[in-house]
């Protein structure tokens, strides 16, 4: 069974503060597939990366951290960024459900979001996430 968290949005201050997002985590095909497309775009993008980074995986992806996905060309990192917010619901009083673009008001948010998606499947928090306080608890896990 795939593992699933809850997180809520703790930035005081920002439109998006006290909203709980459900994440999922991609199948291992899938996340499989994500992390070796994000490596070689990575790495075509003029990265040297040692072969032992390009066989990791996700946590490859993690150790690396986002922020290299900048060395990406954008019309490719866009699909693998857009991967990582399918993992994403939104959870309201009665109903859990994918996001519209009018549920998330703060870009921020997004981003903060793409990160929690990374910790799930590595179980690392990425450079920048630490400074946030954030709620979060296990909701399964299997």
């Amino acid at each position: 069974m795939r593992k699933t968290i809850e997180v809520t949005r703790d930035a005081p201050g920002t439109r998006d503060h006290g909203k709980t997002f459900v994440i999922t985590e991609m199948s291992a095909t899938q996340a499989a597939d994500w992390a070796t497309r994000a490596l070689f775009y990575i790495a075509q993008g003029g990265v040297s990366l040692p072969e032992e980074i390009l066989s990791g995986g996700m946590e490859s992806v993690a150790f690396l951290g986002i922020s290299f996905l900048s060395a990406v060309d954008v019309e490719l990192a866009r699909p693998l960024l857009n991967e990582l917010y399918q993992c994403v619901q939104i959870k309201e009083q009665h109903v859990t459900r994918k996001p519209t673009d009018d549920d998330v008001e703060d870009y921020q948010t997004i981003l903060w979001l793409r990160g929690e998606v990374l910790k799930l499947h590595t179980g690392f928090s990425l450079a920048g996430d630490q400074s946030r306080s954030i709620s979060q608890t296990q909701a399964s896990a299997s």
